[in-house]
């Protein structure tokens, strides 16, 4: 019965947020991995962005927090870490500036990535008596900000933080799932066409489909 609860408490995570945008502009932004102090160059561009282009949508594409403490991964040497609570709060801090820099009508999504997993499937599976406690998720944290595993753009277009792994992850991205993907994880930037029979649409009609990475 527990696991059941912990399940289901992890299923509140909405698989697909659909929405449509008939004319507009998106921003997607990956890899934060905010820690506390000084905001980072690639974090002021960000909002700087946001204020220019004034958004309709507005999408954090997975690791909005980094989760050092409680990472899987040994220490290297003496590295000081910041505590979990340090970072959460540069999280908000950070969301709380890109959302002032937005109109107040902008939608503001976040895709989980696989460092912000780190938060609830640590508590899941250490005190999985905890589910369904307000804050255990790490989206009880962000509570202006729709949390989902994908964001479909006029169902044309998937935003997720990894699909694909490999060197050539951004190329078979769009060839595997017969969408434009836009995705994060692998922290390079760039954008693949995707060409041969995979490159048509559904129907009849010719699209181009590409597979971008997007990452600090």
């Amino acid at each position: 019965m527990r696991q059941q609860k912990v399940a289901g408490h992890e299923d509140r995570i909405s698989e697909r947020l659909a929405t449509s945008l008939a004319n507009g502009t998106i921003v997607v932004g990956s890899d934060a991995h905010y820690w506390p102090g000084k905001p980072t160059t690639a974090h002021r561009a960000f909002v700087k962005l946001i204020k220019t282009l004034k958004p309709s949508i507005i999408v954090y594409n997975g690791d909005i927090l980094d989760g050092a403490s409680i990472s899987r991964h040994p220490r290297i040497g003496w590295e000081e870490r910041p505590s979990l609570v340090d970072e959460l709060e540069a999280c908000k801090d950070r969301l709380q500036e890109v959302r002032e820099a937005a109109p107040k009508q902008t939608q503001l999504c976040h895709t989980i990535g696989n460092h912000d997993l780190r938060f609830n499937s640590r508590l899941a599976n250490v005190v999985p008596e905890f589910a369904q406690v307000h804050g255990t998720r790490l989206e009880d944290h962000f509570p202006h900000w729709e949390t989902c595993w994908s964001v479909w753009v006029n169902n044309d277009i998937v935003i997720k933080h990894r699909f694909k792994g490999g060197v050539h992850a951004t190329h078979t991205n769009a060839m595997t799932a017969g969408k434009t993907m836009v995705t994060g994880h692998l922290h390079s930037l760039k954008v693949t066409p995707g060409d041969g029979p995979s490159a048509l649409a559904e129907g009849n009609a010719l699209q181009r489909l590409h597979g971008h990475s997007l990452g600090c």
